[in-house]
């Protein structure tokens, strides 16, 4: 299979037909196409912070920040680490392709630790590609819905937090997005724990404990490295 049909089929596979698509990818010895979606993904990323660094978007401007603090707090919305926020953006550039690629490595690695440890047979390599699949996957989703949230749409999103519409929008629109992350990279969770399942033959608790953990400490790593 050619690699682009093999990427769309494995990122579509895995958002709908995780079971299915793991055994098939078990099956499969190239590593090509998902390699090309994690770097493809790092690429694209770092250098839309490069261009969100070059032209001074990070921090926003003074009353935009004010509103996002106000509703998220400082912790979602300023750096993580000890930098100056003037510098965050060119941060993220710089570290974005080889987050993106350890990431994808200690994932694969991580879920085969476990299922190793559970009794499960598959390869690293297995892994990887289901790991890479399901998890950038998501990332993708998620990274394009919050560009419509805080970027397109982000004249009414802000009318909206500042009361304009009233509480109940307010209310709507301070919940969306931390909802809309859980609901979507919890559904990294619930495919993985398919996949594991379908690909070792796993009872559902086996399953559910890798694909919970594959879920985890990734997201606690990009949330502290994404604002």
């Amino acid at each position: 299979m050619n690699t682009i049909p093999s990427i769309f089929h494995g990122m579509g596979g895995m958002l709908f037909h995780p079971g299915r698509t793991g055994k098939e990818l078990a099956s499969q010895t190239s590593l090509k196409p998902v390699a090309t979606v994690v770097i493809a993904f790092g690429v694209v990323y770092g250098l839309l912070f490069l261009k969100s660094y070059l032209a001074h978007d990070y921090p926003p401007p003074p009353e935009v920040l004010e509103v996002w603090v106000e509703h998220w707090g400082e912790g979602v919305m300023l750096p993580f680490f000890n930098l100056a926020a003037e510098s965050y953006r060119g941060f993220q550039a710089a570290i974005m392709l080889p987050f993106a690629l350890a990431l994808w490595m200690l994932m694969g690695g991580s879920a085969r630790l476990l299922s190793s440890l559970l009794g499960g047979k598959q390869t690293y390599e297995t892994y990887l590609k289901i790991t890479g699949f399901t998890f950038f996957t998501i990332w993708v989703i998620s990274a394009f819905l919050d560009g419509l949230y805080s970027d397109v749409f982000w004249k009414y999103v802000s009318r909206g937090l500042q009361g304009e519409y009233g509480p109940v929008v307010d209310a709507l629109l301070v919940g969306f997005m931390p909802l809309g992350y859980t609901m979507l990279y919890g559904l990294v969770a619930v495919n993985m724990a398919i996949d594991t399942r379908a690909i070792e033959q796993f009872p559902w608790w086996k399953a559910a404990i890798v694909g919970i953990a594959v879920f985890a400490w990734p997201m606690m790593l990009v949330s502290s490295v994404v604002r």
